[in-house]
């Protein structure tokens, strides 16, 4: 019986590099950062700055600089609140200076900028993991390496079940504003335009979820035998070229760490 097998193409060698390759570079890139932030000085975090300088370079050499930036919007807004919070509430002992009725202590600020460099570098790397992979992609490189496929089918189902219930939600509710319901405005107002659509939102996944089983059963997912993949994964060749550079990065991290 022939059949057809799809390779995912990238046109990029970062991105197009193996699954598991990239996942090692996202353990290597954590632990690099780890690494600088138990460095301990008078003065500000900025090895966490420089960390995300090389995420940053890492990003636009995978040829996805824009859609990287778009898509950590609200990793940054959230950053600008948690640097918000901890300098203006936080209290410390050396004050530097005030800000209308607060008064603001280096200690904050510093905590401030350690909380934030710590979500910018570890969200911003998986980020980079998700934005250059696909779901089928790792999880299939996952289960080649001996991970059970019921366990692999769980993952996938999940990431795919999140994205269907995000498009559903948008279209029902682009269904009840052509209705005429009011789903703009306030905080308040957006949330009774939502809670309505709730319902249809759970009974469609419900529904999903049976038709699932079938198609489960019907391609004899409990089969005890090999299995077929429709979905090839095959190296390009960089990936020895990626694990030097995060090697190097890494030795580089421990160096700088031991001489400070």
């Amino acid at each position: 019986m022939w059949i057809e097998q799809v390779q995912i193409h990238k046109k990029n060698r970062i991105a197009g590099s193996h699954p598991l390759t990239k996942l090692w570079i996202v353990a290597i890139y954590i632990l690099a950062y780890l690494l600088l932030m138990t460095i301990h000085t008078n003065t500000l975090p900025l090895g966490g700055l420089v960390s995300y300088g090389f995420l940053l370079i890492l990003v636009f050499l995978s040829a996805i600089g824009p859609l990287f930036i778009k898509k950590s919007g609200p990793i940054y807004f959230l950053v600008l609140i948690i640097l918000l919070s901890q300098t203006l509430l936080i209290r410390g002992q050396t004050p530097i200076g005030h800000f209308f009725i607060f008064t603001i202590y280096f200690e904050s600020i510093r905590k401030g900028f350690t909380l934030s460099l710590s979500l910018l570098n570890i969200s911003g790397i998986l980020l980079w993991f998700f934005l250059t992979t696909q779901n089928e992609e790792w999880i299939y490189a996952l289960e080649e390496k001996g991970m059970n496929r019921k366990i692999s089918f769980v993952l996938l189902s999940t990431f795919q079940t999140i994205q269907q219930l995000r498009l559903r939600s948008t279209r029902i509710l682009e269904a009840q504003q052509a209705r005429g319901l009011e789903i703009h405005g306030s905080l308040i107002q957006r949330a009774k335009a939502f809670l309505p659509s709730l319902i249809p939102i759970i009974l469609s996944a419900l529904s999903d979820n049976g038709d699932r089983v079938l198609c489960l059963e019907a391609k004899g997912f409990h089969y005890q035998g090999p299995h077929t993949q429709i979905i090839v994964i095959r190296k390009n060749g960089y990936e020895k070229y990626l694990l030097l550079g995060g090697c190097l990065y890494l030795c580089l991290v421990c160096g700088v760490v031991i001489f400070l």
